[in-house]
C-alpha cells in the first residue's frame, strides 16, 4: 500500500522572514509565494525599494501592482 502523502504537494512555502526588512500586508506575502525562488530576493529588495521610493509604510498588493505597471507588467499575468 502506497502512503497517499507522499503523492501529495506540499503547500508553498513562505518565504523566510529575514529576507523582509520592511512592514508587508499578508497579501503581499502571499504573492511572493509564487515567485521563483531564484529571483524572489531580487523581488522582495525591488518592492521594498518602490515602497520606500514612495514613501510607503509597508509593502502591499496595491505597491506591487504599481511597482508592475512601472515596469510594464501586470502583476496578476505574472503570477497567475
Amino acid at each position: 500500500k502506497q502512503d497517499k502523502t507522499a503523492n501529495e504537494q506540499p503547500p508553498e512555502p513562505a518565504p523566510p522572514p529575514e529576507l523582509f526588512t520592511m512592514q508587508w500586508t499578508d497579501e503581499a506575502k502571499n504573492l511572493m509565494k509564487k515567485v521563483p525562488e531564484g529571483i524572489l530576493e531580487m523581488a522582495v529588495k525591488n518592492a521594498e525599494e518602490f515602497a520606500r521610493e514612495k514613501g510607503y509604510k509597508e509593502v502591499s498588493k496595491r505597491s506591487l501592482e504599481e511597482l508592475m505597471a512601472k515596469l510594464g507588467m501586470n502583476l496578476d499575468d505574472m503570477l497567475g
